[in-house]
């Protein structure tokens, strides 16, 4: 072997040409890892774009049935007021309930539909009833849907962001929080009708509550009557709310708060009850 051959043999073990291999190495494999990245990154943003779209769609339905609603609505009170101007006089009421030329008096005609069908304005209220309750089953089950579907996408976004690694700053808290993030759903296994009004107004409680600074930190003050006014004036909410189901409501809120360090409690002053939900960091 010459001695130019064994420079080079020597040269090749040298720390600085095993430190070069070595370095390319960890390119390559620091190139691998960035491709698999991406491709999750990818996945990750294809899925929440199909939740998304989804939940779209739900409430494309929810508003294609709020309009079925109201026309429903509609056909009620204009047949009520036909009915009314039909009572005012004998001749419009014979030709709009039993037809021209029928042989038995109009008394007696009405008489027989009542006992068959029972009075006209009880069977107008068994329809408004009804009505009331297909409104508030369908606004139910289209927040349910909406819920579960919000809760589905959130946590398949943490999970496909924990398998990546990817920090997308998401808050996980306590109940409160999760309800205000991810719907009753994430919380509550049957969520009953205040469960998901408490959750409207855990969502809202920036704009109905009032910001006060307590001995234990920030708080939201919700004075009920000022709950009860807002609720009122959402039609999805499905009735009327009183003191007492607005009471309700402050009662699940405390029992979504249960084990939290937050703190949640009522307090009466002047002859009104105030609840208080303090911020994540607050202590009760």
């Amino acid at each position: 072997m010459s001695t130019h051959e064994i420079s080079e043999l020597t040269d090749a073990s040298a720390p600085e040409y095993r430190n070069a291999q070595n370095s390319g190495h960890i390119e390559a494999r620091l190139a691998q890892l960035e491709a698999r990245f991406e491709d999750r990154i990818e996945a990750l943003e294809a899925e929440n774009e199909r939740l998304q779209k989804r939940v779209g769609e739900l409430e494309a339905k929810n508003d294609e049935l709020r309009a079925e609603i109201e026309d429903a609505t509609t056909d009620v009170d204009r047949n009520s007021e036909d009915l009314a101007e039909a009572f005012q006089t004998i001749t419009p009421l014979r030709k709009l309930v039993i037809g021209e030329g029928h042989s038995q008096p109009p008394v007696e005609v009405m008489k027989q539909f009542r006992e068959k069908e029972g009075p006209l304005n009880q069977q107008l209220g068994e329809f408004t009833q009804k009505l009331h309750r297909l409104k508030d089953d369908l606004n139910e089950d289209i927040a349910r849907e909406v819920g579960i579907l919000r809760s589905q996408q959130n946590t398949r976004i943490r999970q496909l962001a924990t398998e990546t690694g990817v920090e997308l700053e998401l808050t996980t808290g306590d109940q409160i929080t999760r309800v205000r993030e991810d719907g009753i759903d994430a919380v509550c296994a049957s969520p009953r009708k205040r469960d998901r009004r408490a959750e409207r107004v855990l969502q809202h409680i920036e704009e109905w509550g009032t910001k006060e600074q307590l001995r234990s930190g920030s708080a939201y003050r919700l004075p009920r009557p000022r709950v009860k006014r807002l609720l009122n004036g959402i039609d999805s909410v499905g009735i009327t709310m009183t003191s007492k189901t607005v009471g309700d409501i402050f009662d699940a809120i405390e029992k979504i708060a249960t084990g939290s360090t937050r703190l949640v409690q009522r307090r009466k002053q002047d002859g009104v009850e105030h609840l208080y939900v303090g911020f994540p960091e607050t202590t009760a």
